[in-house]
């Protein structure tokens, strides 16, 4: 028969090897890869395409994939997906919910993001880094609608 204090020491034993370790891990990775810092949310996005206005910014917007937003720094976020996305793509992120609807004008909440990896966690679950494109004019043909890109 095991005790019921030894139980409660083995589980917090585990716990704190699990979660000493991944602490470790995010900060060498942080200090490593990151220069800004992130911000820890959860809402949820859409992945699309946008049409290209004669200003040469988005004026609407097509979604695609639904993701979940799990951080979002100045480089770019970071998102949970159903989807696999090839890396280096560009695409639009609809980030609405982020935004209060004071701060929302015209397509503002929809930013062009180049997928920088993609990792499987689960059969149908990836985990999706985006960075954020800043020059609006480098975007390729392909992620506008009509122009090159979906129809």
């Amino acid at each position: 028969m095991v005790l019921s204090g030894s139980q409660d020491s083995f589980v917090e034993r585990s716990l704190g090897q699990l979660l000493g370790r991944l602490d470790r891990e995010s900060r060498s990775q942080q200090m490593a890869q990151r220069a800004e810092s992130r911000h820890n949310v959860h809402a949820p996005a859409q992945l699309g395409m946008a049409i290209r206005g004669e200003d040469g910014l988005p004026t609407e917007f097509k979604g695609l994939y639904r993701a979940w937003v799990t951080d979002v720094s100045s480089a770019g976020l970071g998102m949970l997906l159903e989807h696999d996305m090839p890396r280096d793509v560009v695409i639009w992120a609809n980030v609405q919910s982020l935004y209060t609807p004071e701060e929302t004008d015209v397509c503002s909440h929809i930013l062009p993001i180049r997928v920088a990896y993609c990792m499987r966690l689960l059969p149908t679950t990836f985990r999706v880094g985006g960075a954020f494109v800043r020059d609006v004019s480098s975007i390729p043909d392909s992620a506008w609608l009509g122009s090159g890109g979906v129809s």
